[in-house]
């Protein structure tokens, strides 16, 4: 008989969770599992037909969306019991930003559900006037951290943040590396697509919330620019800082070199057209785009809000988050103009990083 697996994430965006989650309903074994996603509110369709042919439908706790994150949690508290309670399922596997998502753990315990998971997969939170986020999420961790749980983690640093010194397996958000495989054609294909043939291309994947640092990165820019008129930055992402980071950009008159893109589903092709990748967030749970860049060849340069576990290849540069953007635009500048990429799809699955390995250790964690 199939286990029953109900994947559970608060806010369906296009981040790194949900594309773990959407892997995992594409590639688990369906002769033993069936999958169904239950979130709290839907806010992107990126994902629907890869879950459409898989028959997996995404199941809504609140039919009108919250901003407010306090009214969409307590919201969502309110309808999860009994919501699990028919819901018929073995396993429930939690994915969670920060010690918060516990409650939901709580709640599924109390709903009668006989294993449950628990994902970690970020290590900050976001600055509020009070730090009330942060004192909710101490308090939680304190309160919801339980032994009967089984805990997973995308690092050690997103365990430590989330969970405490609780013993927790640690499974890497892996990628399809195949997909993301540089090709020199797809590459030309790109570029001319987007008017870069003769461009020094600098791409950045990311939701526009204060966690990705966009300000900082438009800053980083404009310095390169000074240096080498050539260059185009490619954001990718929707968010609700997107317009403010527009109108800095405006500001500085760069507008011309900065492209724009919503929310896309060839992300692997679009890093065939860049030169260099630059991740200067102010902290990441792992940072998966980091992990596709890399396999595609590309030099990366972060910040040092991102955990080491990250990084698997060699062409990597960290870069603290208190150098000036000048040192950050001279070293960009100096890894796009390197010649010599490859892929490192190997390099990437030997360091654990593959969908299908990370896939197969989940399935020994659902049917123990």
């Amino acid at each position: 008989m199939k286990k029953k697996v109900l994947l559970y994430t608060c806010r369906w965006t296009a981040g790194g969770i949900e594309s773990l989650l959407v892997n995992i309903i594409d590639k688990i074994n369906k002769e033993k599992f069936e999958t169904n996603i239950l979130v709290s509110q839907k806010e992107s369709n990126i994902y629907d037909l890869v879950l459409k042919k898989n028959n997996c439908v995404i199941n809504e706790i609140l039919k009108k969306q919250n901003k407010n994150p306090v009214l969409r949690i307590l919201k969502t508290l309110i309808k999860l019991k009994k919501i699990l309670k028919e819901s018929n399922v073995d396993i429930i596997h939690i994915n969670v930003y920060n010690s918060v998502g516990l409650i939901y753990a709580w709640i599924a315990k109390k709903a009668g559900i006989k294993k449950i998971i628990v994902h970690a997969h970020n290590t900050g939170i976001d600055k509020d006037k009070f730090r009330i986020k942060h004192l909710v999420h101490n308090v939680c961790k304190k309160i919801f951290v339980k032994k009967y749980y089984i805990y997973l983690a995308c690092s050690n640093e997103a365990a430590q943040f989330c969970f405490g010194n609780i013993k927790t397996t640690i499974i890497h958000n892996g990628i399809d590396t195949k997909k993301f495989i540089y090709n020199e054609k797809v590459r030309n294909t790109y570029r001319e697509e987007f008017n870069l043939d003769e461009k020094m291309v600098i791409g950045n994947v990311g939701r526009f919330v204060e966690q990705k640092n966009h300000s900082f990165l438009i800053d980083i820019f404009n310095e390169i620019l000074k240096i080498n008129k050539k260059c185009a930055l490619v954001l990718i992402g929707k968010g609700p800082l997107k317009e403010d980071v527009k109108r800095k950009v405006k500001k500085y008159g760069i507008d011309k070199n900065v492209i724009f893109l919503e929310e896309r589903n060839d992300i692997n092709c679009l890093m065939q057209m860049m030169d260099v990748f630059c991740l200067p967030s102010l902290y990441e749970g792992l940072g998966i785009v980091l992990i596709e860049a890399q396999t595609s060849g590309l030099p990366c340069i972060i910040s040092n809000g991102v955990p080491n576990e990250a990084i698997v290849t060699n062409n990597v540069i960290k870069i603290d988050l208190k150098e000036e953007q000048k040192k950050w635009a001279k070293i960009i500048i100096e890894k796009a103009e390197e010649k010599n990429r490859k892929s490192e799809e190997k390099s990437v699955t030997v360091k654990g990083y593959n969908i299908l390995e990370n896939i197969k250790e989940l399935e020994k964690i659902y049917n123990a």
